[in-house]
């Protein structure tokens, strides 16, 4: 059968621990590769590391919505626990042979550190070995499930189409990423560079306004990212 695959933030934000929990409790078996070694996102002895650093000492850990309080994924997994989701079994794995060894034990949820796309594919090839597994991890994971590259171009719009980009986040990389597209012409959307972490709600909607006026506004508009949180 195909491959199956469930994408998560690459810093561990959002209700992923509740996903990955509510698999388990279907009766799935989960490998957690929580890495994308092109964006300096790796997994070392079950932390989450971004360019060196555990996520939750960065950026990351201040996010006004979604603050990453850990950086070990099995200690998040730990917070999942709902009244129809129990706790989950984890092992933490250093590589594909660990990996193997615990899914064939039957363990729930196994977490396997990675550093680069060799280890990604490794994974994927084990992943896909296996009909009873989800591989979860961040976009470089499931493209590597998939067997394709983590990054593709994208096809040409066609003459007089516009694209507009919504972002929620005030990140410096994502600043940084969003100036560039700017730079192309690319209309973008974001919040005031004020924005306070207390109006977190009140921004967000100030956000959807103004994005539903762009769209309104130019009927030329055929592709929408919203990204950021």
């Amino acid at each position: 059968g195909a491959t199956q695959a469930h994408k998560i933030d690459s810093t561990l934000r959002g209700n992923w621990p509740v996903e990955v929990a509510t698999l388990v409790s279907l009766g799935r078996q989960v490998l957690l590769v929580p890495a994308f070694p092109r964006a300096g996102r790796t997994c070392v002895g079950g932390v989450v590391l971004v360019d060196g650093v555990p996520v939750h000492e960065t950026a990351f850990g201040r996010d006004p919505r979604r603050a990453v309080r850990s950086s070990r994924p099995a200690d998040l997994l730990g917070d999942a626990a709902l009244p129809a989701v129990p706790p989950v079994d984890v092992a933490e794995v250093a590589g594909v042979a660990g990996a193997r060894t615990a899914v064939e034990a039957g363990v729930p949820v196994v977490i396997g550190d990675a550093s680069s796309d060799d280890h990604l594919a490794s994974y994927a090839t084990l992943a896909r070995s296996r009909s009873d597994v989800v591989i979860v991890g961040p976009a470089a994971v499931v493209a590597a499930a998939a067997g394709e590259a983590a990054t593709r171009v994208p096809p040409a719009r066609p003459t007089g189409s516009r694209a507009i980009v919504v972002s929620a986040s005030r990140h410096p990389a994502a600043l940084g990423q969003l100036a560039g597209v700017r730079a192309r012409g690319i209309e973008v959307v974001e919040p005031p560079v004020d924005a306070r972490a207390g109006d977190a709600d009140r921004v967000l909607a100030r956000l959807a306004h103004d994005a539903h006026r762009s769209l309104a506004a130019d009927p030329r508009i055929d592709v929408l990212f919203v990204i950021g949180g």
